[in-house]
C-alpha cells in the first residue's frame, strides 16, 4: 500500500477497522491524529524493469503498455494528418554525400523542417534509411560550438576531427551517410526553422500568464484543457517522428526493413519511444537516456499518465526483439550496466535475441553524443543492416555546415504562421478531429471499443489500487435494506460533495444492516447524507446492529497536491501519479466489491458532482459489483477544472468524451441521470444518446 495516497490508506484503514460485527469504537484520538501522506513519485524517481516470467505474460504486458503510450501521446484515436507532400528542395553536393531542405506538413498547417543525407556512391537495390532525433543542444542542426571547447573535446579525445566538434550532430549524419544510409534530420519545436511553437512554450514552460488564458480561439499547450485532451510538446514530437519516417518510407530507393532511429538525451526520447509503438522502425540507438532513473527533465520529454506505473526501461524493451542499442555516461545512465540492462538482456533471452540488445558505457565521459559512442552507433548499424563496413567504422573529416547554408527558409518558401493563436488553432483542430473519430460512424459497439480503449488506460492505476486495497469483511448472512427507498436485497452507497474549507473527518452514509437505534433511523429516513464521524460512531455503540460506511470525503482535498517541482506542468506530476478522482474509485470499487462477492447482491450508487465520475469509473472498474447509479446532475464536468490542481482535473478526459464518454463504457450498468435545472443542460447526455452509446442510460429533465 505504499503507493495509496492519504485517503486511499485512511480509507482502507478505517474500513477495515470499523466494517466489524463485534464493535464499532473509535479511539478517542483518532480525529487528532496526522494523517498519512505519502509522497508522490517524480521523474527523478526509481523505475525498475520487472521482467515477466514467460514470453506470453510480457507479450500481453507489452501490450497493455503500448496502448497506454498511445493514449497518453494523443494518438488514439490517430490524429488527422495532412497529406504527405513533401518539399525537397536546394540540393548540395559534399565528399560522398548530398544534403537537401526538407518541409513537411505533419498537423495541418503544423510544419517539420530538416536536412535529408544521402550517399553519393552508387549501389545496387535500395538503401538503409536513419532517423535522427536531437536533444537539446544549443541550435541542433545549426550548431555551433565554441573553438575553446572544440579544443577541450580534441584533447580529451571525445573528437577527432575540429568540424565535429563544431557540430557533432552533423557528423554522426555525414558518417551514416557515408556508409551508404539515407539521413533525415529534422528539429525539435522550437529549434532552429521549427518556430511555429516557440522554444520557450516548449521547453521552457514554467507557469501559465494571463496571455495564455484560454479565448474564443480555443486554448494553448500546458493548459487544464491540453492535458484534458492528451496534447503535450512529446506527443507533437511523437507525431512528427512518425511522419518524417512516413517520408524516408515515401522515397523510392529506401529498405523499409532497414529503417532506424537514433537520438541523444531528448533525442533519446524521442528515439525509444517512437520505436516502442512503431513497428516499421527495424533498429533503434537512444544514447544516454534510457535507464532506471532520471526519466526525462524537459516539458518535451513528459506527459500526463505516460510513465504511471512504468518507466523508460520497460518502455524501451517494447522494442524487442528489433535491435536495441544504448549508450551511458557519467549521468542518471551510470547505474544502467547493474539496474536495468540486465532485465533487458533477460527480456530479450525470451525472445532468444540477447544479441539484439547491448549497453556501451563510457562512463568517464559525462552526457554526449561523442565520437566514441557514435562509433557504437556506426558499428550497431552496421551490424544489423549488414552494410559490410570494416570495424571499427571511424569518421573522417566533413565540411561543416552552418544555418545560412541549411534553412528551408528563402523567399520561395516562406516562414509559416506561429505564435499562440497559431497553438489553439492547432491544438483546436486535433481535439475536434479526435472527437469526430471517436464517433464516427453508425457501429455502436466498434465507438463504445475505442471510447474503452481510452478510459481502460486512464481507469488502470485505479485498477492496480484495487488489488492492493486490504479486503472489507462482510459477512454473508447481512441482509441490506435502506428504509423503502430501495428494492429488497440491494445495498446504496452515497456519494455527496462536502462544503470546500471543512476540516473535520466526515463520513457519507452507504448502508445499514440489523435494527437501527433511533438517531440511526432518523438518518436512513433523511436518506444518503453526510454525518460527523463520532456521531454516526456514537449512535451505533453498543447496539446490535452494523453500520457500514464508507470514507470517501472524509479531509477531502481541496486541491490535488502537485510534486515539488518549480515548473508547473501538469506531466511533471500525472506523468507519473493518477489523478485523485481516479484513485477514489478504486476505494469505491473495492467496498462494492466487498459487499457483492458476500451477499450476491450488486450495488446501487446515489452520486453527484465529481462524485458522478468516481461511481462510473468504480463500475467500470468492476461491473459486477455496482448494478444501479443515479446521479443528480448539476452539470459539473471534468471540463470545469480551472487548473492543474482543481479536484476535478483528470488528464485525458475531455479526450474520451468527460462524464458522458465513462458512461457510455459501462452498458450493462442501468442509470438515471436526473436534471437539477442547475448549470448545464444535458446536450452531452444527449448527443451521445442519439449515437446509441447510452442505451442504458435514462435522462430526466429536472426543474
Amino acid at each position: 500500500m505504499n503507493n495509496l495516497t492519504r485517503r486511499d490508506r485512511i480509507s482502507a484503514f478505517a474500513l477495515s477497522l470499523i466494517l466489524s460485527v463485534s464493535s464499532l469504537s473509535l479511539p478517542a484520538d483518532a480525529q487528532e491524529q496526522a494523517p498519512f501522506k505519502p509522497p508522490l513519485k517524480d521523474l527523478d524517481g526509481h523505475f525498475p524493469f520487472e521482467v515477466p516470467s514467460s514470453l506470453d505474460a510480457w507479450e500481453q504486458r507489452a501490450s497493455v503498455v503500448r496502448q497506454q503510450l498511445k493514449v497518453t501521446l494523443g494518438l488514439h484515436p490517430a490524429p488527422a494528418l495532412a497529406p504527405l507532400q513533401p518539399i525537397v528542395h536546394s540540393p548540395r553536393t559534399m565528399d560522398g554525400y548530398t544534403v537537401e531542405k526538407v518541409i513537411l506538413e505533419s498537423l495541418p498547417g503544423l510544419y517539420i523542417t530538416g536536412s535529408l543525407f544521402k550517399p553519393t556512391e552508387p549501389t545496387q537495390g535500395k538503401r538503409p534509411a536513419m532517423l535522427c532525433a536531437h536533444g537539446h543542444w544549443d541550435n541542433a542542426r545549426f550548431y555551433d560550438l565554441p573553438q575553446a571547447q572544440i579544443h577541450k573535446l580534441l584533447a580529451t579525445g571525445e573528437e577527432r576531427f575540429y568540424n565535429a566538434g563544431r557540430n557533432h550532430l552533423q557528423a554522426k549524419c555525414v558518417q551514416l551517410a557515408r556508409m551508404g544510409c539515407v539521413v533525415f534530420f529534422w528539429d525539435m519545436l522550437g529549434y532552429c526553422d521549427s518556430q511555429q511553437i516557440s522554444m520557450d512554450r516548449a521547453h521552457r514552460f514554467a507557469k501559465a500568464t494571463p496571455e495564455e488564458a484560454r479565448n474564443d480561439q480555443g486554448w494553448v499547450l500546458f493548459s487544464p484543457e491540453a492535458e484534458g485532451h492528451f496534447q503535450s510538446v512529446i506527443g507533437i514530437q511523437a507525431i512528427h517522428s512518425s511522419r518524417a519516417l512516413d517520408f524516408l518510407l515515401s522515397l523510392p530507393d529506401v529498405d523499409p526493413d532497414r529503417i532506424g532511429m537514433t537520438g541523444a538525451s531528448g533525442g533519446g526520447s524521442q528515439t525509444f519511444l517512437a520505436a516502442a509503438i512503431d513497428p516499421r522502425i527495424k533498429l533503434a540507438f537512444p544514447a544516454v537516456m534510457v535507464s532506471t532513473g532520471m526519466q526525462g527533465g524537459c516539458t518535451c520529454e513528459n506527459a500526463s499518465g505516460l510513465r504511471v506505473n512504468t518507466g523508460n526501461v520497460e518502455i524501451a524493451a517494447l522494442i524487442a526483439p528489433r535491435p536495441l542499442g544504448m549508450t551511458a555516461a557519467d549521468d542518471w545512465t551510470r547505474t544502467m550496466h547493474a539496474d536495468g540492462f540486465p532485465e533487458l538482456k533477460r527480456l530479450f533471452r525470451l525472445y532468444g535475441a540477447q544479441e539484439k540488445v547491448a549497453l556501451f558505457p563510457s562512463l568517464h565521459f559525462g552526457h554526449n553524443y561523442n565520437h566514441v559512442s557514435r562509433v557504437s552507433l556506426y558499428g550497431w548499424v552496421n551490424k544489423h543492416f549488414k552494410l559490410a563496413q570494416p570495424e571499427p567504422v571511424l569518421e573522417r573529416d566533413f565540411e561543416y555546415l552552418g544555418a545560412p547554408e541549411l534553412t528551408v527558409w528563402d523567399d520561395q518558401h516562406p516562414k509559416p504562421e506561429g505564435g499562440l493563436n497559431f497553438e489553439r488553432k492547432i491544438l483546436s483542430a486535433w481535439s475536434s478531429s479526435s472527437g469526430q473519430q471517436l464517433l464516427n460512424g453508425s457501429d455502436v459497439e466498434k465507438m463504445r471499443s475505442e471510447l474503452q480503449l481510452g478510459w481502460d488506460v486512464l481507469l488502470a492505476p485505479a485498477q492496480k489500487i484495487v488489488g492492493q486495497l486490504e479486503a472489507f469483511p462482510f459477512t454473508a448472512n447481512e441482509a441490506p435494506a435502506m428504509g423503502a427507498k430501495l428494492p429488497s436485497g440491494t445495498a446504496a452507497v452515497a456519494l455527496e460533495e462536502l462544503d470546500k474549507n471543512r476540516n473535520a473527518s466526515r463520513v457519507t452514509l452507504m448502508w445499514s444492516h440489523g435494527t437501527l437505534d433511533p438517531a440511526a433511523k432518523n438518518v436512513v429516513k433523511a436518506g444518503p447524507q453526510t454525518l460527523e464521524a463520532r456521531q454516526l460512531f456514537e449512535s451505533v455503540q453498543g447496539k446490535s446492529s452494523t453500520l457500514f460506511a464508507h470514507l470517501y470525503s472524509m479531509e477531502k482535498e481541496d486541491l490535488q497536491p502537485l510534486v515539488a517541482n518549480p515548473r508547473r506542468a501538469a506531466s511533471f506530476t500525472y506523468g507519473y501519479n493518477p489523478p485523485m478522482l481516479i484513485r477514489s474509485s478504486a476505494s469505491l470499487a473495492k467496498l462494492a466489491i466487498g459487499y457483492s462477492t458476500k451477499s450476491n447482491n450488486k450495488v446501487t450508487v446515489w452520486a453527484k458532482g465529481n462524485d458522478a465520475f468516481v461511481a462510473a469509473a468504480a463500475a467500470k472498474l468492476h461491473a459486477d459489483s455496482i448494478g444501479t447509479i443515479v446521479i443528480l446532475d448539476d452539470g459539473s464536468r471534468l471540463a470545469d477544472a480551472k487548473g492543474i490542481d482543481d479536484p476535478s482535473f483528470v488528464p485525458g478526459g475531455l479526450r474520451y468524451l468527460d462524464l458522458p464518454g465513462l458512461y457510455a463504457c459501462i452498458p450493462q450498468v442501468k442509470v438515471k441521470v436526473i436534471s437539477t435545472g442547475k448549470g448545464k443542460e444535458m446536450k452531452d447526455w444527449q448527443t451521445l444518446k442519439e449515437k446509441g452509446l447510452l442505451g442504458h442510460v435514462e435522462l430526466v429533465a429536472g426543474p
